[in-house]
């Protein structure tokens, strides 16, 4: 027994809805493979002339967070290969562009500003997000959508209550979503965590990220989908763009956690979320 139910229309329309968001997705995918493997070029060119190599100076992160396990630097792998959680629940290899040193991931899966992990060149790669653009291989031969959940590694999985679960599992996880959105600045707010970041993220960040999950479940739509698309294509130029949160419900969802601060959202307990932009309450 399936225990999760469309909420966003009829069947027929679901099954249109599920057709045409593939097709979109093989076409838009193949597109962008064909036209940017010259950034593509660019990139591995930058990672592996631009990243610390054995005895350099500036690879003595790993003095600094010796005690976390992680192994010396190497020359860096242009290509991060880590297994996340994908529809039905089956594992699948996500694909992205290296920001961090070889064998990182045995001190955590959480980065926080400053992590002494992330390279030079990394930070650039995140923040315009190119780092992501490798998923457009997973989005073409199905393990991912351009837009859906944020596939999480194992462990952040099983930290989402057994609904919310069941809800991502019955979707492809995406490149950009609602939840990716909201959290593209996820590192800057571990920074200013107070405690553990771990314990914040599995008791703080976790939670909402189930909830505008769950928002786009319940929306999901073409429509919705470009509009997803759009804000993230104004989120990158422009990082520090609220677009996103005014998809109907998103500010309310934001503006009743702990974190609405961050998201310049005044906190509130009930009504209507009010945005803070530019100073001004609106």
């Amino acid at each position: 027994m399936n225990p999760v139910a469309s909420t966003n229309g009829h069947s027929s329309a679901t099954r249109f809805y599920t057709a045409s968001k593939r097709v979109l997705d093989v076409l838009l995918s193949g597109f962008l493979m064909i036209v940017l493997p010259p950034l593509y070029l660019i990139v591995s060119v930058l990672l592996r002339c631009g990243s610390p190599q054995p005895g350099s100076a500036r690879v003595s992160f790993a003095e600094d967070s010796s005690a976390r396990g992680i192994p010396s630097q190497q020359k860096v792998d242009v290509l991060f290969r880590q297994g996340r959680v994908g529809r039905s629940g089956a594992e699948f290899t996500l694909l992205k562009f290296t920001t961090m040193a070889n064998g990182s991931a045995v001190a955590g899966d959480i980065t926080y500003g400053n992590d002494p992990r992330v390279l030079p060149v990394g930070r650039w790669l995140s923040a315009l997000k190119i780092d992501e653009l490798p998923q457009l291989w997973n989005t073409f031969v199905g393990e991912m959508s351009l837009v859906g959940p944020r596939p999480l590694t194992p462990r952040a999985f099983h930290c989402y209550s057994p609904r919310v679960q069941e809800i991502v599992k019955s979707m492809r996880p995406g490149v950009t979503g609602v939840g990716s959105l909201v959290f593209r600045n996820e590192d800057r707010i571990l920074a200013e965590a107070p405690g553990d970041p771990k314990e914040y993220y599995d008791e703080v960040i976790i939670p909402l990220k189930g909830q505008l999950e769950t928002w786009y479940f319940a929306h999901r739509s073409l429509y919705i989908d470009l509009l997803i698309l759009a804000c993230t294509l104004v989120a990158v130029p422009w990082p520090r763009s609220r677009l996103h949160l005014k998809l109907r419900g998103v500010a309310d969802i934001v503006g009743h956690s702990p974190l609405a601060g961050h998201f310049g959202i005044s906190p509130l307990h009930n009504g209507n979320a009010r945005r803070v932009a530019n100073g001004r309450r609106s």
